[in-house]
């Protein structure tokens, strides 16, 4: 099929109709996000299309970070074209403009198994894996000393949430300012922790019916193994059991050791459940 394909170009918010139309009927498909947020990514310019004789071959979407990393959100192919010629196809102008825009890496969770061989074969590397886990709300959890004072975050604590959030964790798992205002809207709790007038820690939660998530939790590595993270996590189960929730979820890296003796110590167990991570280097 790939003989008669003629443009990649970029997408407009006129051209939600042909992308939802070709997620109806795509088998290949990866959507990291609602169908409902579509229009806003084709208005920002974050979609490229594959056109050819006035129909769409597929569609991906990419999204950059604050720091000089970039996501593929999302990515659907017409039935019958190849997936690797598909994907070389739409990546090929989409990493060009990344590379002006001085972008170093592109990542991609790879929640859709189909798409993790395409991606590897594209230069992809596996670099980790996110795990998830989850406890009953109802079963206790182990005593947890204050060690810090926690109070609610506020918007004023945006900047002090990014350093303390890159201080923790590597810049693959970066969030930025973006991400933080999107989770203090959407989260129930949010909590700040601070020894001696110094920020220390976070942890940020909510519960959606009954089902709580802790979807985030760092402490400066100052001041790790010194049960600030105990005192978050005990801190963010008791919001969940409160509000209802009769399960507790959350994920993190396979390969961050220090989290997984955390949360076994509070009773999380893993679901199975294990989405590969890979970055190609741009």
């Amino acid at each position: 099929m790939s003989r008669f394909l003629t443009q990649v170009h970029r997408a407009t918010a006129a051209d939600v109709p042909r992308v939802l139309m070709l997620l109806e009927s795509a088998l290949r498909q990866y959507l990291s996000f609602g169908r409902e947020d579509l229009p806003y990514f084709l208005a920002q310019n974050k979609v490229w299309l594959a056109d050819a004789a006035d129909t769409l071959w597929g569609f991906v979407c990419i999204t950059s970070r604050a720091s000089s990393l970039a996501d593929l959100r999302a990515l659907a192919l017409i039935n019958g074209w190849r997936v690797d010629t598909g994907l070389q196809t739409l990546l090929t102008p989409a990493i060009g403009d990344l590379r002006v825009q001085g972008t170093t890496a592109l990542v991609c969770l790879g929640s859709a198994a189909w798409l993790v061989p395409p991606l590897q074969r594209a230069g992809f590397r596996l670099v980790d894996r996110i795990v998830y886990l989850e406890r009953p709300a109802a079963t206790a959890w182990p005593p947890s000393e204050p060690r810090a004072s926690l109070r609610p975050i506020g918007q004023a604590d945006l900047d002090t949430l990014i350093a303390l959030d890159h201080s923790a964790f590597t810049t693959l798992w970066h969030f930025d300012r973006g991400h933080f205002m999107e989770l203090l809207v959407t989260s129930s709790r949010s909590v700040i922790a601070e020894s001696a007038g110094q920020a220390v820690g976070y942890a940020i939660s909510y519960v959606l019916g009954e089902i709580g998530f802790i979807v985030r939790l760092a402490v400066h590595p100052d001041y790790q193994g010194q049960g600030v993270g105990s005192q978050l996590l005990a801190d963010a189960l008791h919001h969940c059991r409160q509000a209802g929730a009769v399960t507790i979820r959350l994920n993190t890296q396979e390969s961050n050791i220090a989290s997984h003796r955390l949360y076994g110590h509070f009773g999380f167990q893993r679901t199975g459940r294990r989405v590969p991570v890979l970055v190609k280097e741009l």
